[in-house]
């Protein structure tokens, strides 16, 4: 910053540091966001080669990560590249740009919450009711994910309302978007592993004469410890996205019904917006990393796809399973 005598700025410079800062700023976010996409693309790949190559991971709920995955690479692909644009081209874009960017942005958000809302309902049916739900056929998975990516895509189709020149349809858009893309599948969600806790504990903490008939205490209880480890961690995804969404949810409403609510600062009304669309975005980097620390299985094949298998059981001294084997249907 430029200073003259006494450590005083004049306005001259006052003025330019700010256009300084504003001038680096998108660069700085183009530098962030290139690093991002490499990530989202990179990390979300290696768990759809995962699936596609270790059949130990081809169970019914990692269709459902799988299918999560790919929402999240259209993120890295398409969603945040067209974000770059506009920022660098200073929001110098056309309605058609801005109409497609913001139907796009909402349908891979409303994918992931959808898809984390059809893998809670999976997972507390496999645990209250398992014998119930082997005898699920693989269609019923296959239509949830399609209804995830239907549903979304029908939310998103309705933002071409926010085009009309008048307040209302922005403030109706916002209300039922937040509505029906985060209150009521986070209501559900957490309905649903408040369910799955409460049967895993139940079923672990008693020795039903029953089920000892058909398998041992012991099989029993490591099935429903794998089945609460798999639900915990989903819900550790399911939170993470909820913390990652909800900040662009609560600006989003606030810009449609409260708008000088928002700080009245061009440059720091921007500046929100940017950190609020980083923060989600980076959302969709997170998840590999979580499966990577939470699923060995999932793990131990990243690691063998980026050739580094061999080297960390050296050096951990961890044994290599055999690959091709079917693991049990979950």
């Amino acid at each position: 910053m430029s200073f003259s005598a006494g450590n005083t700025t004049t306005p001259n410079n006052a003025t330019q540091d700010r256009t300084t800062d504003l001038m680096a700023f998108p660069g700085l976010i183009f530098v962030l966001s290139i690093i991002l996409i490499f990530v989202i693309l990179f990390g979300n790949s290696l768990v759809i080669a995962s699936y596609k190559t270790n059949r130990r991971l081809r169970t019914r709920t990692n269709a459902f990560l799988v299918s999560l995955a790919f929402s999240d690479f259209l993120v890295g692909s398409i969603s945040l590249p067209m974000w770059i644009y506009g920022i660098m081209s200073q929001q110098n874009v056309s309605i058609t740009f801005q109409a497609f960017f913001k139907s796009f942005d909402v349908f891979s958000a409303l994918a992931s919450i959808f898809h984390l809302t059809a893998i809670s309902a999976e997972r507390y049916i496999a645990v209250s009711r398992p014998f119930y739900y082997q005898r699920l056929p693989l269609s019923f998975h296959r239509s949830l994910i399609a209804s995830a990516w239907c549903f979304a895509g029908f939310l998103a189709s309705l933002s071409y309302i926010t085009l009309i020149k008048n307040s209302w349809s922005s403030q109706v858009y916002a209300v039922v978007l937040s509505i029906c893309g985060l209150a009521v599948p986070t209501a559900i969600i957490a309905r649903m592993y408040i369910g799955v806790f409460l049967v895993a504990r139940s079923l672990l903490q008693r020795n039903p004469a029953h089920a000892a008939r058909r398998q041992s205490v012991t099989s029993l209880k490591r099935y429903y410890q794998g089945e609460r480890k798999v639900a915990i961690t989903v819900g550790l995804i399911t939170c993470l996205f909820l913390a990652a969404w909800l900040p662009f949810f609560v600006v989003s409403v606030t810009a449609a019904f409260c708008i000088h609510c928002l700080p009245s600062s061009h440059d720091s009304l921007y500046k929100i917006i940017v950190i609020v669309k980083s923060v989600h975005y980076m959302n969709s980097a997170v998840n590999p990393l979580v499966y990577a620390r939470r699923d060995p299985e999932m793990r131990q094949t990243f690691l063998r796809l980026l050739g580094l298998h061999s080297g960390i059981c050296r050096l951990y001294g961890e044994k290599n399973r055999p690959e091709g084997l079917p693991m049990r249907v979950r």
